[in-house]
């Protein structure tokens, strides 16, 4: 009693103003309005109220910092069913700057509700988009053991392929070498043979001019030749004719086709010269024939290596028997294995001047053409 609510209002801001100044710590509970605007314009204080709902008529007890509460009277009298002329009469007898910051303070309210509800909304939405990153990166992890699984799994079935390749890899190279290890040893057999064969031949041969020999000069060594004499060398196993008498060492010189030689009375057969005529003209004979039959062409197509560079080399011999100039080796074209075999057989011939191939009306490349010294 006796209190003017203003003077009320301007002694509570003093007292509050006093002890902020003094460093005290105060909660004030008011319902005058000039506190709000003085809590508003002075630092270190704050404005702060109790929510209520206008709609249910009840507080909510959410305390709101920063927001001085409204005076809900003329809603509630309203809701509560007092005459709506009666509730604007008394909003008429509230002064103009009571009723702006009142407007005001309910705008700040539909404001701060708005904003709750964009902060709830932005809330819910930093919550979705927490979860959503969440499930991202659990699939992220997933993926990536899933694609290391794969990955894991590509690396074990290629490692087996790998392995399992080498497998047949060595398989097929043990295989490859006992072919050529087997087709060595058969190459070698077939060597030996034809090389046993021409020994048995050569031995027959020789065993025959040795027979065909023996009847042609006297079993025992002479006593002395005479200049002419045609003898027999045992130890060369060569015909030839004396051309001297024995020295006082019993040497005796002996022609032997173009060579002279120094040879023992010992080592000397002297021959019958009516056989020696007969040998002689039975030589020419075979030559004269040999001649006669041979031909300036060798068809070596269809012979392996081996069996052509025998063949090739006999004939050779019984080209330059024949007395033959030029001779045409036929090998074909070909891989070229058979022409490079005779090339090189060629080159360590002593006989052989020179040798090319062919020009195209003799055949090309398929021919070799051999020239005789």
């Amino acid at each position: 009693a006796g209190t003017d609510p203003t003077e009320g209002a301007a002694l509570a801001m003093a007292i509050l103003n006093t002890l902020h100044s003094a460093g005290a710590r105060i909660v004030a509970t008011t319902h005058y309005s000039e506190l709000k605007a003085f809590a508003y314009n002075t630092p270190g204080i704050e404005n702060a109220s109790v929510e209520f709902d206008p709609v249910s008529l009840k507080p909510t007890y959410r305390l709101l910092i920063g927001m001085p509460g409204r005076s809900n009277a003329f809603e509630i009298a309203a809701r509560l069913g007092l005459d709506p002329q009666v509730v604007a009469k008394a909003r008429s007898y509230v002064s103009r700057d009571e009723l702006e910051v009142g407007a005001l303070l309910e705008e700040l309210e539909t404001r701060r509700l708005s904003l709750e509800e964009d902060q709830q909304l932005s809330s819910q939405l930093q919550y979705e988009l927490k979860q959503l990153k969440k499930q991202l990166e659990e699939e992220r992890l997933q993926l990536h053991r899933k694609e290391e699984q794969i990955l894991e799994e590509a690396r074990i079935k290629a490692k087996r392929m790998i392995d399992e390749t080498q497998v047949v890899v060595r398989n097929l190279v043990n295989d490859i070498r006992k072919a050529a290890k087997e087709r060595e040893q058969r190459e070698q057999a077939v060597a030996i043979e034809k090389a046993r064969r021409r020994l048995h031949d050569l031995k027959e041969k020789t065993q025959k001019n040795l027979s065909g020999t023996a009847n042609e000069y006297q079993k025992d060594a002479p006593d002395a030749v005479r200049p002419g004499d045609p003898v027999y060398i045992v130890s060369l196993n060569q015909k030839g004719t004396a051309l001297s008498e024995p020295n006082s060492q019993g040497e005796v010189q002996v022609q032997v086709g173009i060579l002279k030689v120094q040879v023992t009375l010992n080592d000397l057969r002297v021959m019958e010269k009516e056989n020696v005529q007969q040998g002689s003209t039975s030589v020419a004979k075979m030559v004269i024939d040999k001649t006669r039959a041979m031909s300036t062409e060798l068809d070596l197509r269809g012979y392996t290596v081996d069996e052509a560079l025998e063949i090739t080399e006999k004939y050779l011999d019984d080209a330059l028997l024949s007395n033959l100039s030029t001779v045409y080796l036929i090998h074909g074209k070909g891989t070229g294995a058979l022409r490079a075999a005779i090339t090189g057989m060629l080159q360590t011939q002593p006989n052989v001047k020179n040798f090319r191939l062919g020009y195209p009306a003799e055949g090309g490349s398929g021919v070799t053409v051999v020239e005789f010294k």
